[in-house]
């Protein structure tokens, strides 16, 4: 079995050094070999810490190569939302689940979660591929019994409060990503364990107009300079970046302009979701994090309707359930929505008892006319008449509306729609 560790370290130095520490990268459009300045230190001193505590929320996604070595290829990050626990990262990351491949972490140093299809991801245009989705994301709900967090292995998820949507504008604030590249991810097929490096980057955004360059806007995404030969590592000296395949599905943070608030996790709010690096343009692009916010809502509403549904679970059988869990689509319809849709389904199912029992009752009639006499002789009063003057089809409409009474009388006078409402509200 293979030993799932995760190491955090600095970029390794000229001569080869590691450090126990979370990568801090620099980005810089400046070249050359400067010394850093006394607040430059402190700030790169803090940004490090900040992002050894962030790297706990981060998780290296797996694939088994052909010779069934583990193989880094995707980042994703854990958010929780009240009592469901999700991962977020990019569509294309995602989508080797729906090909069939297994995509798994570690959550012990011994034991790989391997991820359901329980997805939601953006959409594909008709007859295109996953490179012609410009947003690129994708949002995973864990199932029990494996919900985070994995203190073995340090990761925790986020509270959804951290997530930040739409943080317009985007050009002159400062940007800092942090994830797995594959490169990184080593194998020791003696030792039998994988280990994958955590790497950070920080810069600024494009300014708003070359958005347009690359097929985007501010409003839906965030383009970040980036460029591996002009990085600096966290003692200010040039570094080559890792090539940041893997880095897939990492967060986006934004950072605050004051260097006090570094210090405290909760002014770092995440922003987006990286899905592409643009080699010749420079730039690591970036979707913004409400893609993913709407796919948790989403889940979340799904949710929501399974707990309506089960309110109802003595008055609609469940194949009609499933009926409305098909028609039910959280993007399009709201939850008011759901509620004329299942009061639709008990009309229809309440209706079809009253229905049965009229059958019922006119198979007794048709083939008992001792029960038909005796139908009759209980109504005389009610009626007025002679039992002997009571046409059949007068007796057929009789016993319906005599069954229908009945149902009503048992529901307290109610409706049977508002009666099942009411029974709804008073087991929730």
């Amino acid at each position: 079995m293979v030993d799932g560790r995760l190491v955090t370290k600095k970029l390794l130095l000229s001569r080869g050094r590691p450090h126990n520490s979370v990568a801090s990268e620099t980005q810089t459009r400046s070249k050359g070999d400067r010394p850093m300045t006394p607040e430059q230190r402190r700030e790169s001193e803090i940004i490090e810490k900040i992002g050894a505590i962030l790297s706990r929320h981060i998780v290296p996604l797996f694939i088994d190569r052909p010779d069934g070595k583990p193989q880094s290829f995707g980042t994703g990050f854990l958010v929780s939302a009240n009592a469901s626990s999700f991962l977020i990262s990019a569509g294309h990351v995602f989508d080797e689940i729906r090909e069939g491949r297994e995509v798994y972490f570690y959550v012990e140093p011994k034991t790989k979660l391997h991820l359901s299809s329980h997805l939601h991801l953006t959409t594909i245009p008709e007859g295109e591929d996953r490179d012609r989705d410009v947003l690129d994301v994708g949002v995973l709900k864990f199932r029990d019994p494996h919900l985070p967090p994995y203190p073995a292995v340090n990761k925790w998820p986020l509270d959804i409060g951290s997530l930040s949507p739409y943080a317009l504008p985007r050009e002159g604030k400062t940007y800092f990503i942090l994830g797995f590249p594959g490169s990184k991810g080593q194998g020791d097929p003696k030792k039998r364990k994988t280990e994958s490096k955590v790497y950070s980057f920080r810069n600024f955004a494009h300014p708003t107009e070359r958005y347009k360059k690359f097929d985007v806007k501010p409003e839906s995404h965030i383009a970040i300079m980036f460029s591996r030969k002009q990085s600096v590592g966290p003692d200010g000296k040039p570094r080559l970046f890792p090539n940041p395949e893997g880095m897939s599905g990492s967060p986006v943070w934004l950072l605050p302009d004051e260097l006090e608030a570094l210090n405290d996790p909760k002014h770092i709010p995440i922003v987006g979701v990286a899905i592409k690096h643009l080699k010749y343009q420079r730039t690591i692009l970036a979707t913004d994090i409400g893609e993913a916010l709407n796919m948790i809502r989403a889940f979340q509403r799904i949710s929501n309707a399974d707990a309506v549904l089960k309110g109802y679970r003595t008055v609609i059988p469940e194949d009609r359930a499933e009926g409305i869990r098909t028609k039910y689509h959280p993007g399009q319809h709201t939850l008011d929505e759901l509620q004329i849709m299942i009061k639709d389904e008990i009309t229809t199912a309440i209706t079809e008892v009253e229905e049965s029992w009229i059958k019922i009752a006119n198979t007794a009639i048709a083939n008992e006319r001792e029960a038909c006499a005796m139908i009759a002789d209980e109504m005389k009063a009610e009626l007025n008449q002679p039992p002997e003057k009571l046409q059949y089809g007068r007796t057929q409409i009789e016993v319906a509306k005599r069954i229908a009474k009945e149902i009503r009388a048992r529901s307290n006078q109610e409706s049977p729609i508002d009666y099942a409402l009411r029974r709804m509200k008073e087991r929730s």
